[in-house]
Parts: structure tokens; sequence; C-alpha cells
């Protein structure tokens, strides 16, 4: 990774979740809360003090990224929840590393700025100026996180913009217009919520049955993504109604009411339709950045603007960087993976499926293969192919049972089918470039020398992850909101945990602090240590962390305690790693990271 160091000028958010009930989270504020999910619940102990290491935690996605508790976390039981973390790009043309601003090409109806002058190519000098990856506008203002001289967008989704007009934060979608706006991210599935339900026995006015829970927004919408993935439509939710309130939903040809509910809890929603043209309306736009490379930019009618990618004159199509974990760091078009299915009987023409909603401004082309099963100790995956997309259509599936070819599906599915390879020499090679000079730094995807936008660490779509790494060890590290209201970036090599999966060298469950110390790789970087995070959530923030230990040496103690629920006695086994802590003061530990809604 190139060891340059740059300077941002300019680059904020909260949560939406939707989870069984309605979750509407809004917030003005220039300190921006994050959102949380619920804690991991406690695992059990195998051979004494043994378990698996990871953070548990399943993706929750409304609006913003959020993780919900799971059972697979921590050591010894399921890690807490932990707000997951990234940054999306944003901005449009300007000044070349090493070279002059030229004219503004910002959003909306602005020309596009001429490159400056280049400088030394991959050069870029201590403290040099670049040109922002994105811009507020009048209505979106993006929710940033600002450490040093850092200035990244929060999400690494296209998540990271309030629309102060409507006070609700939004994500980049195709409404029923055939235009892409910031639709509100408090997104509700028709194909999970089949069938629909109304509040009136003609099945005309669309209702939802939640609770109506609102952080600080004064309004609130919630968006239908249809079964199609296109289409979007956003309504207005109408005033909450007593929860035995009649729904009704379609049936055949009739429309037919519902049983009542067995939880009373939860209200009864109207939902009221708004017109598309109520949101920002975007465009996707080739603007300059390099003299041989531009800079594929999202900008809004309002102004506002965001880098998502490259756009290659010479080929004149878009392109994006593969994820952090693959070993080619080409720019590949838009991109859908394959799957292990096949199209035909001798398993020869893969087909791959897009996951990801349709109808947005980032199109699949090709079909992209990269060896899975890489470890923690081997992280990166080689592409093992490249296809251009023969188009989507309707075809039987089929996949490898060791040497013969099987049919799995006889219905026809809609997939994208294999074409004609593609050279990954052939593509345009990108720079990871390194950017900023304090505490924590961030790899960007570049061009000759210039940085475009974040590079994503995992190359999965439905996946985000921080990209900061902590300047000192060298270490990717995770945000944590901590229960002093800070927000700190933890490295890789500390694990979360909940207080009850501590155990104590004492009897009673006091003295003596001790965890397993996690598996670490040949030549790697050692464990570090544990943060506790709290099981008692903050409303639209998340759960804080409470305390932060470093892990000291083996422990002897051949039985252990831990407090869950009443104090409880274990054996340890003689093969388990158990390992003293010692506290740490998180302030002289982790580095803080503001977390703003930029104007």
């Amino acid at each position: 990774m190139s060891r340059r160091r740059v300077r941002w000028e300019e680059v904020g958010f909260l949560a939406i979740v939707w989870s069984g009930s309605l979750v509407a989270c809004g917030e003005t504020s220039k300190n921006v809360p994050a959102p949380g999910g619920g804690a991991g619940s406690a695992g059990s102990v195998s051979g004494g003090v043994r378990s698996d290491s990871g953070r548990g935690g399943a993706v929750d996605d409304g609006g913003r990224r959020a993780t919900s508790g799971g059972t697979a976390g921590g050591v010894a039981g399921g890690g807490g929840a932990t707000p997951t973390t990234g940054g999306a790009a944003g901005s449009s043309g300007g000044a070349v590393d090493g070279g002059s601003s030229g004219a503004d090409g910002g959003g909306g109806a602005g020309e596009a700025g001429e490159a400056g002058a280049a400088g030394e190519a991959g050069a870029g000098g201590k403290g040099t100026v670049v040109e922002p990856y994105f811009r507020a506008g009048t209505r979106l203002k993006p929710s940033v996180y600002r450490a040093g001289d850092l200035e990244v967008l929060e999400s690494a989704r296209e998540q990271s913009w309030y629309d102060v007009e409507t006070q609700q934060w939004c994500l980049f979608r195709v409404g029923g217009d055939g235009i892409e706006r910031c639709f509100p991210s408090n997104v509700f599935s028709e194909e999970q919520n089949n069938p629909l339900t109304y509040s009136d026995a003609a099945c005309t006015r669309l209702a939802l049955r939640g609770v109506d829970q609102r952080c600080g927004g004064t309004n609130s919408y919630v968006t239908l993504e249809p079964v199609s993935g296109c289409d979007y439509r956003t309504y207005r939710l109408g005033t909450a109604r007593p929860s035995n309130t009649p729904l009704y939903e379609k049936s055949g040809g009739s429309c037919r009411r519902l049983s009542a509910p067995g939880d009373n809890t939860l209200s009864v929603l109207p939902l009221e339709e708004v017109p598309p043209e109520t949101f920002v309306a975007v465009k996707r736009v080739s603007r300059p950045r390099h003299p041989n490379m531009n800079a594929l930019v999202r900008e809004g009618e309002d102004g506002s603007s965001e880098i998502v990618g490259f756009s290659d004159p010479a080929r004149a199509a878009p392109c994006f960087g593969l994820g952090l974990d693959v070993s080619s760091h080409v720019c590949v078009p838009g991109w859908v993976h394959t799957s292990g299915a096949f199209s035909d009987s001798a398993c020869t023409q893969r087909v791959a499926f897009d996951t990801s909603p349709r109808c947005t401004g980032r199109t699949s082309t090709v079909l992209l293969e990269v060896a899975r099963g890489a470890t923690s100790c081997q992280p990166t995956q080689p592409v093992t192919g490249l296809w251009q997309s023969a188009g989507v259509h309707s075809t039987s599936l089929f996949s490898r049972a060791g040497a013969a070819c099987e049919m799995d599906s006889a219905a026809p599915q809609a997939a994208h089918v294999q074409g004609v390879p593609i050279d990954l020499a052939s593509l345009p090679q990108l720079d990871l470039i390194e950017v900023g000079e304090g505490a924590l730094r961030v790899p960007f995807w570049g061009f000759g020398g210039v940085p475009f936008l974040p590079a994503l660490r995992r190359i999965d779509q439905d996946v985000t992850t921080s990209r900061f790494i902590e300047a000192k060890s060298g270490e990717f590290c995770e945000l944590y909101l901590f229960e002093d209201g800070t927000w700190r970036c933890v490295p890789a090599s500390f694990s979360t945990v909940i207080a009850s999966q501590l155990f104590y060298e004492s009897e009673d469950c006091t003295q003596g602090r001790a965890y397993p110390g996690p598996f670490t790789c040949d030549g790697g970087q050692p464990p570090r240590g544990v943060i506790v995070q709290s099981t008692q959530g903050i409303a639209c923030k998340g759960f804080p962390v409470l305390d932060a230990y470093a892990f000291g040496e083996k422990s002897s103690a051949r039985s252990v305690s831990r407090l869950s629920g009443s104090c409880q006695h274990l054996f340890v086994s003689d093969d388990t790693n158990l390992l003293k802590l010692n506290e740490m003061n998180p302030a002289e530990l982790f580095a803080p990271i503001e977390r703003v809604l930029k104007d």
C-alpha cells in the first residue's frame, strides 16, 4: 500500500431499523448518533473456557447499517451488537493531486471542473490538499466521520445522506417515474410483507402494523421496495391507530379482513403515498478527475455530489475497484457474483443472480468469480474468472455434485448468463493510496496518484466494514460508541464481549479478570485485548462500550468464575489460552472520531 499522506478539507447520521416493528429515527443535530442492535447472547463454555472468536450480529438494512446481536459473537458466547461503519464516496471533479484546483465541477447543473496540473505522479507531498470527493447540497447533507485531517462519508453503501427538508435519512433508488432519487431510507419490502395489508375493506389504502418511534424527526416516511426491485414508492406515516383496528389483505380477486393479532402492542399505521418529486433527483455523470480517468459522480438537483466510482474515458463506461480482500486492483465494470450455478447440463455456462436492488444507478454488466474460503490468516482472494454478461435470461439451473452435473431446479429462473471472458490485464489498474497524517488513515482507490474514493475492505455488496486504519499498528479498526459519548476506533485485535462473558480468577466473580486469547496467525498481529459492551442500548445510538482491557500474561488458574445471572464456577481445560486482563483507559488507547452532519 502506498504510504502517501494527504489532507481533506471537507466531509454524518442515524438509523432507521425495520425488524418486526417500525422504528423511524430522525436526527437533525450536528452531532449524529449511531444506530445499534440488540446484544448477543452468551454462549456455552466448551472444553472449560474455549470457543470461537468473532463478532456476532446480523446486519439489518434500514437506511443505515446496524448490527443486531447474534449468537455467534466472541469467545464463550455471542458478542454484543456493534455498529458497522464504512463510507461511500462522493463529489465531483477538481484538482489533481500535486496541482492546483480547476473550476468547480460540483453537483447539479455545474460545469465540469478542469483537471489541475498533475505534479509528480504518485508522490503527493506531505499536507497536499486534495479536492473533496463529495459535497453537500441545499437539501442533502452528508453524514461524516472526522478524525484529524480525515473526513469521509460514514456509509459504504450510499446511505450517508440526510434530507433536511423531509428530515429523513435517504438512499438512492429509482422511483416509479424512472428517475433516481434519494428516497427515505426506512424501507419495507413488498416481497417480505406479502401480502400487503390495508386499512379499508376495498383494499385501496395501505397500512402497516408496527411501532411508530421517532428519534427527533418531525415527519416520518416509509419506502416500499417492490418485488421487481424497481418502481420505489414512498408513503407518509399517518397517526397511529389502536392495535385492534381492522386490517385487510387481497386474496385472489377479493379483499378479506384479517384476524385480530395476538400481539396487542403494535399499532396500525396508515400510509399515504407522496409524489416522487417530493424527493431530490440525482443523475450519474462522468467528470474530470485525472487526465486519463474520469470520476463517476452522482449529482443531485440540489447541488449535492458524490464520487461513486470511476468512468473510463477509453471505454466510455463506469468501473469500480474490487474489495481490499481481492488480489487484483483493477477497475471492473459493474459486476454480479457467480453463484456456483450453471445454465447447461454440462455445468460450463455460469449464471449469477443480481441480489442487490435493481433499478439503481449501478448496472451489472459482468460476471465475477473469486476464490472463496479465504481464512483470516490468508484473507486475499484471487479473481478466478471474469466474463461479460450475455444478458438476463430465464433458465433452468444446474450445479456440480462431485464430478457430476445435476439439475437443481427445472423451474426457469432469471439470471445473468456467462458471456465472453474478460482479460484482467485489459482493465485499468488502480492505485491504492493511504490518506491521512494523524492517528487514523483510510485507504483510497485512485488513479495516477490521485485519490478518488475510499476503498472497501470486502468485495460483497451487502457488507460494510470500517476502512479506518490505526496508524500505529497498521490494523483496521471498527467504530464503537463509548460510555462517555465519544466514538472511538477499536483495532481488530480487540475482541468484543459483554460483561457476562468475562472470567474471574477469584471464586466470587470480583477479582482477577481473564479472557481466552484469540488465535493468532504466524507472524500476524498479536491479540491486544477486549472491549466490554453494555447490554443496555441507547435509543437510536446503540450499545455503548463500558470498559477496555489489554491482554496480560497467561493465567495459571485451573478454575474460574463467571457472572451470568449468578456467579458460576468452571474448570479450565489444559489447552485453553486464558489470559489475564489489565484495565486500560480508552481515551489513551483508541483514536476518537467525530460523527457529524456536514453543511
